[in-house]
């Protein structure tokens, strides 16, 4: 895995993530609601260190992110909800005014891997922020299958072996 310096911002560039598999959700959003979201856990390191995840490729997870707690998202739960079927997960933290980046450090897991990044203002039109900063993310993925989270989605742990299941199942194919 190469290192990114957490403390480098990095601009949007061209994307060479054409070639990987990427694993795109269609949960419903988590809900801000304390009540709602998943509860604190540890993730689970036998399964990341490959003990449960022999038999399935390895997958990156990744997102993006600005001033996630200003704005009220469940980063940290979307962040845990994947870490039991990643090897790694990228988090790319955009220019943030809040503590976003001491909140996803906190989560203390050496699977996560932060990189900053600048947004530029004029790019928020139709969404071209979005997709830079998803692919500034993607581009950092060490495995050929990568799991997109929005900051905004959890994982329900009954699709964990549904999801390593597909990825077993689509591995080879070429078209995939």
């Amino acid at each position: 895995i190469s290192s990114a310096n957490p403390t480098e911002a990095r601009q949007p560039g061209r994307s060479s993530s054409s070639s990987r598999a990427i694993i795109a959700t269609d949960r419903p959003k988590a809900s801000s609601n304390p009540a709602r979201t998943i509860p604190a856990q540890e993730p689970c390191r036998n399964d990341r260190q490959g003990a449960l995840m022999a038999d399935t490729p390895a997958i990156s997870g990744f997102t993006f992110v600005r001033d996630a707690i200003r704005l009220d998202y469940p980063l940290r739960e979307a962040i845990l909800s994947a870490l039991p079927l990643v090897s790694e997960f990228i988090v790319n933290i955009g220019d943030c005014t809040d503590d976003t980046v001491a909140m996803v450090e906190g989560i203390g897991d050496p699977g996560i891997r932060i990189i900053r990044s600048v947004w530029d203002p004029s790019r928020f039109v139709h969404g071209a922020t979005n997709a830079d900063q998803t692919n500034l993310a993607l581009d950092e993925c060490s495995s050929p299958w990568c799991l997109y989270l929005q900051a905004d989605e959890v994982l329900h742990e009954q699709d964990y072996g549904r999801i390593r299941e597909a990825v077993r199942k689509y591995d080879r194919r070429e078209d995939v």
